[in-house]
């Protein structure tokens, strides 16, 4: 047993917070295990302040139809995790089935609702934080969606952009019943009604639909880019949103890549990550030649107009039919400014995986060649094994710290967890 998975089983055992990473070694810790019921279960994506506060979503609480919560780290080493709810869904009609969360000015927490509201087809919500210590947070539905024209399902979370303005995805609903990409724009006046903006309305084929596998991602001149479950092949695709040139005008869409459902990948899911120079990266949780997914670059045009240029990173192999790599990675990944590394999940295989069992999944480290032409080298950083959690999901980091990630079921309760991975650079 390596040195690393040692530590990681000792940091479980012993309850421990996030482990600081020694000698360059990434360590894996278990952070929160959710017990079900009101204290909320299936935990979904994270976001991190920049005190440390871990926020996030999960089904269950008191009405049943999910939460939003907090995760406050101990101020003594060693000991516990405080977690909070900050507000259950479905008691007066504003939403339920929440997604991801992220933070605004003045710690202002915004989401979105994939069902629920008034028309029961998903909202926008934000979570203001109270005034003094101890009070409780302030739900407000910014947007119900309403169907037809509009979207519906609004699954993945909102980004925020300049201004406050708040861009999505709906993975139903517009004229053509396959989804929108919308914005929600703050008002001028306290109290006042947001505006929505349809940006897009998805027509199927190859300019793609259902933009339902991860939220979107802006990159340079504020042009966004997500994934959607169809495309010119029915696998899926990547696409980019361009703003107008000038205010008021119309937003341009372009499918980068469609998938081929062959060695290329297929199904991508989770959020693209924009590195440097434009460069997207991603996940598909399928395809590749051993069908168990890779993960992905997209590099774009060198000149206006050209084609953007898709390479495999990794594709996760079975040795005898087993995927002791991992396969099926679906969540976000976060790179290192520093080694450009990519780190990521994948919701099942690893050492647990066998003839009969899929496995429950892993934390991975990609790093990059050391020479041009080479191949990017995996290492398996975390293999679950049920009892620390299961089916993994995108992983996150605030302005500093450790990443975070979830655990959508297992976990000691078998209601999932939230777990750590100290990281040096």
């Amino acid at each position: 047993m390596s040195w690393m998975r040692l530590s990681a089983l000792l940091a479980a055992a012993l309850g421990l917070g996030p482990v600081p990473a020694s000698a360059g070694v990434p360590v894996w810790a278990a952070v929160y295990d959710f017990a079900g019921g009101n204290g909320g279960s299936f935990p979904l994506g994270l976001a991190v302040d920049s005190t440390g506060v871990v926020y996030g979503t999960a089904g269950g609480g008191t009405y049943g139809q999910g939460m939003v919560f907090s995760l406050s780290p101990p101020a003594t080493p060693g000991a516990a995790w405080t977690q909070t709810v900050l507000w259950n869904f479905g008691a007066y009609g504003d939403g339920t089935q929440p997604t991801n969360v992220v933070i605004g000015p003045g710690g202002v927490l915004y989401g979105t609702a994939c069902n629920g509201g008034t028309s029961d087809y998903g909202t926008v919500f934000s979570l203001n934080p109270p005034a003094s210590p101890g009070g409780s947070w302030t739900e407000t539905a910014l947007w119900n969606f309403a169907g037809g024209n509009d979207g519906i399902q609004p699954c993945n979370g909102v980004i925020l952009g300049s201004g406050g303005v708040l861009y999505g995805t709906t993975f139903q609903g517009g004229s053509t019943r396959l989804g929108i990409a919308f914005s929600l724009t703050p008002p001028s006046a306290p109290g006042s009604p947001w505006t929505e903006t349809i940006l897009h309305t998805f027509t199927g084929g190859d300019q793609g639909a259902y933009p339902s596998y991860g939220g979107l991602a802006m990159g340079r001149h504020g042009a966004l880019y997500g994934l959607a479950a169809e495309g010119f092949f029915t696998v899926g695709c990547v696409f980019e949103l361009k703003p107008p040139a000038s205010p008021g005008g119309a937003w341009t869409e372009s499918v980068i890549y469609n998938f081929q459902d062959g060695l290329d990948g297929a199904y991508p899911m989770g959020t693209l990550l924009v590195g440097d120079g434009g460069v997207l990266y991603g996940t598909t949780s399928a395809g590749g030649p051993g069908d168990g997914g890779t993960v992905f670059s997209l590099a774009p045009p060198a000149s206006s107009g050209g084609a953007w240029s898709e390479a495999i990173l990794h594709h996760f192999l079975p040795e005898l039919g087993v995927f002791t790599d991992g396969a099926g990675p679906q969540g976000a990944l976060w790179m290192s400014k520093n080694t450009g590394a990519l780190f990521g999940t994948a919701r099942m295989g690893g050492s647990s995986a066998s003839a009969t069992n899929y496995g429950y999944g892993t934390v991975f480290e990609l790093k990059p060649p050391s020479s041009a032409g080479d191949a990017w080298k995996l290492s398996t950083l975390h293999d679950f094994s049920g009892g620390d959690g299961s089916d993994p999901g995108g992983l996150v980091r605030g302005t500093a710290g450790p990443l975070f990630g979830t655990a959508g079921t297992g976990g000691t309760q078998n209601a999932g967890a939230v777990f750590s991975l100290s990281i040096s650079e």
